[in-house]
């Protein structure tokens, strides 16, 4: 009796899948179901992309999640920045900070601050 083999795993579908699985959560803990309800899915679809074993991913599907998880098609296949990594962290953590809701973006620009600060102090 021959084993089925499984397919192997694209690796750029696996990362643009925990992408949109960590934009997701990011949206208030956005499930798979109401982001199926956005983009005109099923959650069953959306698992299936973001564990990397749905058979592709258009280009339409690409733009509905970057549209409604307020995100860029760079952020959703982390794309190296050409300007070099502490811009493409600065993009990250500016697109993480967007989706926080109001009262935590204020506790979270107090700690950038005071980060800023202490990195200021010690002359990095």
């Amino acid at each position: 009796m021959s084993k089925i083999q499984k397919k192997p795993k694209n690796e750029f579908l696996v990362g643009v899948g925990k992408n949109i699985q960590r934009f997701r959560i990011l949206r208030n803990g956005m499930t798979q179901e109401a982001l199926a309800d956005l983009i005109g899915s099923n959650a069953t679809y959306i698992s299936k992309i973001e564990t990397g074993t749905a058979d592709g991913l258009t280009l339409i599907m690409l733009e509905k999640f970057t549209r409604v998880l307020n995100i860029s098609v760079a952020d959703l296949v982390d794309l190296p920045s050409p300007e070099g990594e502490p811009l493409q962290q600065s993009k990250r953590l500016s697109s993480i900070l967007y989706t926080l809701p109001k009262h935590d973006k204020k506790f979270a620009e107090k700690i950038l601050i005071m980060m800023l600060e202490a990195l200021k102090e010690k002359g990095v």
